[in-house]
């Protein structure tokens, strides 16, 4: 589509020239007509050539020259330069216009306007922008677009005919499933070829919601469903923007998952005897299974149904299992359930613990079916040993109604800092760990170890989490705090709002080499270091304070005549609840659960023994660096929810020392029974 308007569109206006500005009336003896060429010191004037000491360019769309041959020889204007203010002042009969260096306003005949484009300094020459003058002094200023030629003239009715470009797109379908990649290709063009050099895309739905984005070409993914218009408008290089160019795109739902096929290599089996699945599974060619989620279901004899989650390969126990599985794609899209039902029978072709320990995967789960209760085993012998770290706990109160410090105490030397926390403030609060250093002396401080988790709703993962993060993490952090100065120990995560019912939590071990103050304390998302913070108090339930000794080293021989347990977390005999001293109270406390504590078991054994955790209260979710040196979750998958369950932790070689290391983590119940089990009670 060709169009007709004057170069104050082509070259963008330095500024919207107002209806009320006062044009001077034609001059006889100005110049007729100034005939320039962008790139060109050749100026005709009247005909006659003459030679510019720079020749005319654009600047974001805007042409510039210097402002003596506009004001003087083009306007027959007199300038003035006040070098205090840097300003020009440009007057002829009863008009006159005042520009400032580097500023993009001016004003005409006292009245202001705004600038694209400010006067600047090129080559030691001041250059204004040649039709903001020109205009405003009543010439006419037109542009050819072929030529790239550029007319002055005292002749208003002087119009010509320029094209702007032309936006146009495709897309690869016009309607896709949410998730389906489309393609988007821009075919925008200039019809005399000159560059595009700018886009803008919208992309509305159907609720009205726009975003404008610079670019969207090539292949993107389609998150949502709805109907959209994309619309897209392009900027040739001498400013001119496009009509609108649109087209609707319809994105459906994505598809979940279907599982076409579920079957078992037998369907009645022997206890003990291994079991093998088949799936087929169908869902959009672009989509991928990502995940698939097994779980296994029986009633006991009392009538209460028990559920594992995970994948059988064998199973215990005469009764029928129902096994469920079902998958998701990488839309997040989960099938529905398909299951099958799976009769085990008397007969027995190995008992569970040979089938585990023959082939140990620490957090699997152990069905026990003959419902052995690991707490009446006899005990082995063991010998307990308390070292390590301070411990600075912050657990009280565990559910903060309202943003103030919930533990804070000074530390010299190694320490460890726990904290678990849960939002009750009723509004998005952040939870800040820092230390501070209140000498006058730098302290260098190193952070060893750290398990950091949450926001999180669930208590019990984000325990496992933590102690998981914790287990896990082996860098090193160095740094250094100036007296006066205080530093952030929870890295991103003090910056991460916690919503209400929230929780957060953390696991840090650390070294000064001089006094700090350690901080814990829930926060407002507008706090600064200069707001005031209220100490909290305890509520009465949970523990909170500062205790010597953090890590147990425990050495187990068991027997290997029988089997055997040891019991930790429990708070008597050796293996005691560490006691402290809270720091904001001064009252004396005592840490039940022993929550921050790191355990060191070694166990060394004179014939192959299994090892196994059972937990002793209600439910568990936990972390364990087990035999091997790697971390494990413990179980793998779900909870120990019951006193019959346990996870296996692995095997104690004839004759060899293997250790694991624990910490409790927070939202489980504790203690728990480590059941040793020689080969011979397989």
């Amino acid at each position: 589509m060709k169009i007709f308007f004057y170069l104050t569109t082509i070259l963008v206006l330095i500024f919207t020239i107002s209806t009320s500005t006062v044009l001077a009336k034609a001059d006889k003896s100005l110049p007729q007509e100034v005939e320039l060429t962008l790139g060109s010191n050749i100026v005709i004037i009247d005909g006659e050539s003459h030679q510019l000491e720079i020749f005319p360019f654009i600047l974001d769309g805007t042409t510039l020259l210097p402002v003596r041959f506009v004001a003087q020889d083009v306007l027959g204007a007199i300038v003035d330069w006040d070098s205090a203010k840097k300003e020009i002042s440009i007057s002829r009969e009863d008009q006159k216009i005042n520009l400032w260096l580097n500023r993009n306003v001016a004003s005409v005949n006292g009245e202001g306007f705004n600038l694209q484009q400010a006067p600047t300094l090129h080559n030691d020459r001041t250059l204004v922008p040649l039709r903001f003058l020109s205009e405003n002094m009543g010439l006419n200023v037109r542009y050819e677009t072929t030529t790239k030629k550029i007319f002055i003239s005292q002749d208003k009715d002087n119009e010509i005919e320029v094209t702007p470009p032309i936006a146009d797109f495709s897309l690869s379908n016009k309607e896709v499933y949410a998730g389906q990649p489309l393609e988007i290709r821009d075919n925008s063009v200039h019809p005399d070829g000159h560059a595009i050099t700018a886009w803008l895309w919208e992309v509305e739905s159907e609720n009205g919601q726009t975003i404008v984005v610079d670019s969207i070409v090539g292949n993107i993914l389609t998150k949502r469903p709805g109907k959209y218009t994309i619309r897209l408008k392009v900027k040739d290089q001498l400013g001119i923007w496009s009509d609108w160019y649109e087209r609707e795109l319809q994105v459906h739902p994505n598809q979940s998952p279907i599982i076409n096929i579920f079957e078992a290599n037998k369907t009645v089996v022997a206890q003990g005897e291994l079991i093998e699945f088949e799936y087929d599974s169908h869902d959009e060619e672009w989509d991928l299974i990502e995940e698939e989620r097994w779980v296994y279901r029986w009633y006991s004899s009392t009538g209460q149904l028990h559920e594992v989650i995970g994948k059988p390969k064998a199973l215990f126990g005469e009764r029928t299992y129902e096994v469920i599985l079902k998958v998701r794609d990488s839309f997040n899209n989960w099938s529905e359930e398909a299951s099958i039902e799976i009769d085990v029978t008397k007969e027995k072709v190995q008992s569970e613990f040979n089938f585990r320990f023959l082939d140990p995967h620490p957090g699997d789960i152990i069905l026990n079916t003959d419902y052995d209760n690991y707490n009446l085993l006899p005990d082995a012998d063991w010998i307990v040993k308390h070292g390590g770290p301070v411990l600075l706990l912050s657990n009280s109160p565990e559910r903060v109604l309202y943003p103030g410090i919930t533990y804070q105490d000074k530390i010299q030397g190694a320490a460890r800092v726990y904290y678990y926390h849960k939002n009750l403030t009723g509004q998005n609060s952040l939870l800040k760990v820092w230390a501070e250093n209140k000498g006058d002396k730098p302290v260098e401080l190193i952070v060893s170890k750290s398990g950091l988790g949450g926001p999180i709703n669930d208590e019990m993962h984000l325990g496992q989490k933590v102690s998981s993060n914790y287990l896990s993490s082996d860098e090193v952090t160095k740094l250094s705090i100036a007296p006066g100065q205080r530093i952030v120990l929870n890295g991103l995560q003090a910056d991460k709002f916690i919503r209400p019912e929230e929780l957060m939590s953390g696991m840090l071990d650390i070294e000064a080499s001089g006094p700090i103050q350690i901080t814990v304390a829930m926060v407002d998302t507008k706090y600064s270091n200069s707001t005031p913070l209220e100490i909290l108090q305890p509520d009465g339930q949970h523990p909170r304070g500062t205790y010597e000794n953090s890590n147990i080293l425990i050495d187990v021989m068991p027997s290997g005549t029988q089997p055997e347990k040891i019991l930790i977390g429990r708070g008597i005999n050796e293996e005691y609840f560490l006691q402290g001293t809270d720091a904001l109270t001064g009252e004396h406390v005592i840490n039940r659960g022993n929550y921050g504590v790191m355990y060191n078991i070694r166990f060394q054994s004179e014939v192959t023994t299994g090892a196994l955790i059972n937990a002793r209260g209600t439910r568990f979710k936990g972390s364990i660096k087990a035999f091997d040196d790697n971390v494990y979750l413990f179980p793998v998958m779900g909870v120990l929810g019951t006193s019959f369950f346990s996870a296996i932790i692995g095997v104690v070689p004839e004759g060899k020392e293997v250790s694991l290391v624990y910490t409790p983590p927070g939202g489980s119940d504790t203690p728990l029974v480590i059941g040793l089990i020689p080969k011979e009670s397989w």
